[in-house]
C-alpha cells in the first residue's frame, strides 16, 4: 500500500461537524503522527479525526498559517 503525503488541507466540516465558511488551503504537520492543520492543530484523516477535509500539493492560504509560517521564518540560527 503507497501512502502520499500531501502537504496542504481544505477542512470543509471540523470536528464538530460544523461547516467551515469560507475554507482556506492550510499547512499540514504531524508532529505526533496524526495529521493536524498548522493553524489550528485540527486532527483530520482517517482513524484520526471525524473532519471532512480535501488534501492536495499546492499553495497555503490560510492567513493564520500564513503569518505563523512568517514567524517561524523571521527567526535566526
Amino acid at each position: 500500500m503507497k501512502v502520499e503525503f500531501k502537504n496542504i488541507v481544505k477542512i470543509i466540516y471540523d470536528e464538530d461537524g460544523e461547516k467551515v465558511e469560507n475554507p482556506k488551503w492550510c499547512l499540514v504537520i504531524s508532529p505526533d503522527g496524526a495529521n493536524r492543520t498548522f493553524c489550528k492543530g485540527e486532527v483530520f484523516g482517517f482513524g484520526e479525526g471525524s473532519a471532512v477535509y480535501e488534501d492536495k500539493i499546492g499553495r497555503v492560504t490560510c492567513p493564520k498559517c500564513i503569518k505563523e509560517i512568517k514567524l517561524i521564518k523571521s527567526v535566526k540560527l
